[in-house]
């Protein structure tokens, strides 16, 4: 490579311009792809959207199989279902409203700048300005727009005419008497279109004259465009039939039609041009085997590529040739090299995403561009993985996590000083700051039973990752009677404890039907074995406690089978069963009611169990309520209450203070007692 000298920095401008004329070369480019832009005004997927409909600017390449992809989309109205034309970096839409109850018609033309995406409403026009289905197409030869355009609103004539957008006036120049489809014009001037028993035509500019040059093979229906690429003179078909969509080429000689690109999503495009090509014919082709690389965090790195031997016609380069080396719009480096030279270069640039831009020049013009996206420098780091949280019976927590290995964007990650923020969820409390180990323990105080979750970020030299989120648990004592779940939210499910106990991950989990509901739905191939375990409830010994539940299944076809138990601690094993294993068919919620009565004080847990067949429905569970059973002062009492005169029940069952009694009747050594005060 020759040093970077003053020819560079003097001769670039005079390349570029010297290069411009060449455009109109005849060759055609060996490097060249067509590049199509359309207004599209409908789409199948548009069916289904929500909210306002994506017209507008779409791009199709040729060397990407005619991939439709948005250019420029507004949730302004841009719908040139009257036809339009695209002039220089404006883009001329006639939009045309029809009221079919009345039969009145607006029609407007909005201009769009394709380069800034400004709307400019130029206002109501004529209706005779409304395309038909054969559309638009400039002449490249005067730079008019053509056009078969309605005569009113009411339709009863087609003429052939030229319109100016700007000035929302229109010449007719003949009547056309049938139907025509996507009207175009080859680079001598000729104009062509497609007719309604799918001929390719050419009609004459200067009196509408029609006439057939052959079949296409496709019968057309409904507004569609086509444009010639006057750089290589070939017609690009938006053809449209009753059921699909294609980019098509057309033969102007025989007007046989070649699918290129099958349109699945039936894009229907009403105004279509070819970009103009990306060099000049004896430019340079561009540049390949573009690498750039940054080692580690270094925002100094290598560009390496190799020139082109071609000009972009395909013809071989001689002599020696510029290149210039940019990153965005900030040019890096620029230099000399041979045809064929494979070129090294040190360039230095901002951390972050860079797009590395390389273009050859020479005294014809500049390449097409070639560029690489890299990320350089520091990457923030992707999240954590893993994160798990387990408390023990002490109250001490430990969460651990797995360090991520990427960043992302894909750049450097500096392994060895990650460092680690935990905050306590759903709050946002910050509890530790720039740890090294993947792991950390705090102790938790004492309180009723709550759920428990941290978030960990990780930091690559400042740069933080997104939070991840470990599991929930739980720690405290058990919870106060009376307590309920109506599960209204996913959150619900915090507080409980769900077991995979055949590890099928068909489970217990949260579903938003039915304003919020446990949901467990069936495996085709496994039995269920799976539990919801409820947080620990503070019992009594000696209490009763109603337990209440509403249930239902998907179908009375596919039945349910669940039981219910409780017990303390986690070892479902131990619990005492309180519903045995129940058959359920039910579609509609029934509510279920159990009384238990613990033997001992302590915390206890609640179990569904469901253990339904393979291949069976869903059960939702709902509405779980824990409350005190009411208690009968009769059968509570003993021999040996019946000796203590101060023991005494009201009708409820509740003992009461005997030495403050009010006027009622009471229960005493098994009696009633009627007390008058």
């Amino acid at each position: 490579m020759k040093a970077k000298n003053m020819f560079v920095a003097i001769s670039l401008a005079a390349m570029l311009l010297s290069g411009m004329a060449a455009m109109a070369g005849t060759l055609e480019a060996s490097h060249y792809s067509a590049v199509l832009q359309g207004s599209c005004i409908y789409a199948k997927s548009w069916d289904s959207d929500e909210g306002y409909t994506p017209m507008g600017i779409y791009q199709m390449s040729e060397s990407d199989t005619f991939a439709v992809v948005p250019f420029l989309i507004t949730k302004k109205v841009m719908y040139s279902n009257g036809g339009g034309a695209f002039v220089g970096d404006d883009f001329y839409c006639v939009w045309k409203q029809e009221d079919p109850s009345s039969g009145y018609t607006v029609t407007q033309v909005i201009k769009w700048n394709l380069k800034t995406g400004e709307r400019e409403n130029l206002g109501v026009c004529d209706n005779n300005l409304a395309a038909t289905t054969a559309g638009t197409a400039i002449d490249p030869q005067s730079g008019k727009v053509y056009g078969i355009f309605w005569n009113s609103s009411q339709k009863s004539a087609r003429e052939l005419g030229i319109v100016d957008y700007s000035n929302k006036k229109r010449t007719t120049i003949a009547t056309i008497g049938k139907a025509l489809y996507a009207l175009c014009i080859d680079k001598t001037g000729q104009m062509y279109a497609i007719d309604g028993d799918g001929n390719l035509v050419k009609i004459d500019k200067a009196n509408g004259e029609i006439a057939v040059v052959g079949p296409t093979g496709i019968k057309p229906k409904y507004m569609q465009a086509a444009v010639v690429d006057t750089y290589t003179n070939k017609m690009y078909w938006n053809a449209i039939t009753s059921k699909d969509a294609w980019i098509c080429a057309v033969d102007l000689s025989t007007g046989a039609a070649t699918k290129l690109a099958h349109l699945s999503d039936q894009n229907e495009f009403s105004v279509m041009r070819v970009l103009p090509p990306a060099a000049a014919d004896k430019a340079p082709a561009p540049v390949t085997s573009l690498k750039a690389n940054f080692v580690e965090a270094n925002t100094t790195g290598t560009v390496s590529f190799t020139m082109p031997t071609e000009a972009f016609d395909g013809t071989p380069l001689a002599g020696t040739l510029a290149y210039q080396i940019s990153n965005a719009d900030e040019k890096l480096l620029e230099g000399t090299a041979s045809p064929g030279q494979q070129v090294s270069d040190q360039v230095t640039t901002a951390q972050g995403m860079q797009t590395i831009t390389v273009v050859a020049v020479n005294n014809q013009g500049i390449s097409p561009k070639q560029s690489i996206e890299k990320y350089v420098g520091y990457d923030t780091p992707t999240a954590p993985t893993g994160v798990a949280l387990t408390i023990d019976e002490t109250g001490q927590a430990s969460l651990s996590w797995q360090a991520p290995a990427q960043g992302v964007h894909g750049g450097y990650i500096d392994g060895q000083h990650l460092t680690y923020n935990v905050a306590r969820q759903p709050d946002g409390e910050t509890m530790a700051t720039g740890l090294t180990a993947t792991q950390w323990t705090t102790t938790l105080g004492q309180g009723y039973a709550s759920v428990y979750k941290y978030s960990v970020t990780a930091s690559n030299h400042g740069l933080e990752s997104e939070a991840a989120v470990s599991n929930p648990a739980i720690y405290g004592s058990g919870l106060e009677i009376p307590w309920g779940c109506t599960f209204d939210d996913a959150s619900s499910l915090d507080i409980f404890t769900i077991v995979d106990a055949n590890g099928d991950g068909r489970t217990w989990r949260w579903t938003k039907y039915h304003q919020g509901a446990a949901y467990y739905i069936y495996s085709k191939t496994n039995d269920a074995d799976d539990w919801l375990i409820s947080p620990p409830l503070a019992l009594k010994a000696n209490k009763s406690y109603i337990v209440k539940f509403d249930n239902e299944v998907l179908n009375a076809e596919y039945p349910e089978k669940m039981e219910l138990r409780y017990g303390q601690g986690l070892n479902t094993a131990n619990y005492k069963v309180v519903m045995p294993v129940t058959t359920f068919t039910n579609e509609d919620y029934n509510t279920n009611s159990f009384t238990i009565a613990p033997e001992q004080d302590g915390d206890y847990r609640l179990a569904f169990h469901i253990v339904s067949d393979a291949n069976q429905g869903s059960m939702s569970i709902d509405n779980l309520q824990v409350d005190y059973a009411p208690e009968s002062g009769v059968k509570t009492l003993t021999t040996g209450d019946s000796t203590n005169s101060n023991i005494i029940f009201d009708l409820c069952g509740r003992r009461v203070d005997g030495s403050n009694l009010q006027s009622g009747i009471y229960i005493r050594n098994g009696k009633k007692v009627v007390i008058v005060k």
